[in-house]
C-alpha cells in the first residue's frame, strides 16, 4: 500500500480525496475489490479516501482480538 500511496502522490493526486481511491481501485482484485465496494457503500463520499480504506481493510484482515490470542499463546509457552 505504501508504494501505491507514493504513486498516487507522484501522479499529483491528493490521497485525502476520493479521486485518489478511485484511481487506485484498479489495483484491488478479488476480495479486496469486494471490500472496496462495501467501503464505498458504507462510507459517505466526502469521507472516502485511501487511508480510510486501508483502515477498513485492516479491520477485515486483523481481528481486534488478535493481541489477546497472541498473549495467551505467549503465556502458554512459559508454563512448565
Amino acid at each position: 500500500m505504501e508504494k501505491l500511496v507514493r504513486w498516487l502522490k507522484w501522479q499529483g493526486l491528493d490521497v485525502e480525496k476520493e479521486e485518489a481511491l478511485e484511481r487506485a481501485s484498479f489495483q484491488f482484485t478479488g476480495i479486496a475489490a469486494r471490500w472496496l465496494k462495501d467501503y464505498s457503500e458504507k462510507t459517505k463520499s466526502t469521507k472516502r479516501n485511501i487511508h480510510g480504506f486501508m483502515v477498513f481493510l485492516r479491520k477485515k484482515i486483523i481481528p481486534f482480538t488478535a493481541r489477546e490470542e497472541l498473549w495467551k499463546r505467549y503465556e502458554g509457552c512459559h508454563q512448565a
